[in-house]
């Protein structure tokens, strides 16, 4: 957001710049410069949203305060929070020593995001390995991925809970499936 002050009816003092009230959790707000000399000129406002924060409307007061006085302008802006999912085509798989299957992994961005989301696996048992081809995706959109999973001669028997991540711009979605090794 661009804020621009100009003289008026004699004011040219030079303006301290604030944020009236008190900011949602997750909201924070930034002026460069954090000042505008003699009442005249231009600060850029960044305000950013951390993960976390709560997606809706919010309205802002900006304040620029002098000896002179105290002006506030009033500014709305939508915080909109980046979302995707990430979920798996089976819920079971079946792995025999010395074998390997795959898995296919779908995700698909709702809104906000238009970055790659990385993918790794986790709980696999002794024995086993897995990765991914391609071993990231680019939003927007629906893409999918496969999961590669390996079991040595000597892998560990068992079911065991699998855990496929996904993480986009530092928000992570998780999907499970469970993988027994005969």
């Amino acid at each position: 957001v661009q804020l621009t002050a100009a003289p008026f009816n004699g004011f040219k003092s030079s303006a301290l710049l604030s944020v009236g009230g008190t900011l949602p959790s997750g909201i924070s707000v930034r002026f460069s410069p954090a000042s505008i000399a003699g009442g005249n000129g231009r600060s850029t406002v960044t305000i950013a949203a951390a993960l976390g924060a709560s997606a809706g409307n919010l309205t802002l007061n900006l304040n620029g305060a002098s000896p002179d006085g105290t002006v506030t302008a009033t500014t709305s802006i939508a915080v909109t929070i980046g979302q995707f999912s990430a979920a798996s085509e089976v819920s079971t798989v079946s792995l025999s020593h010395g074998g390997s299957v795959t898995v296919s992994v779908d995700t698909t961005e709702t809104t906000g995001f238009g970055a790659p989301i990385a993918l790794s696996v986790s709980g696999l048992p002794g024995g086993v390995t897995g990765s991914f081809s391609p071993s990231q995706v680019t939003s927007p959109g629906t893409a999918s991925t496969t999961l590669s999973l390996t079991a040595t001669a000597g892998a560990a028997k068992g079911s065991r809970t699998v855990t496929i991540r996904a993480t986009c711009s530092g928000v992570v979605e998780t999907t499970t499936f469970t993988l027994t090794v005969l």
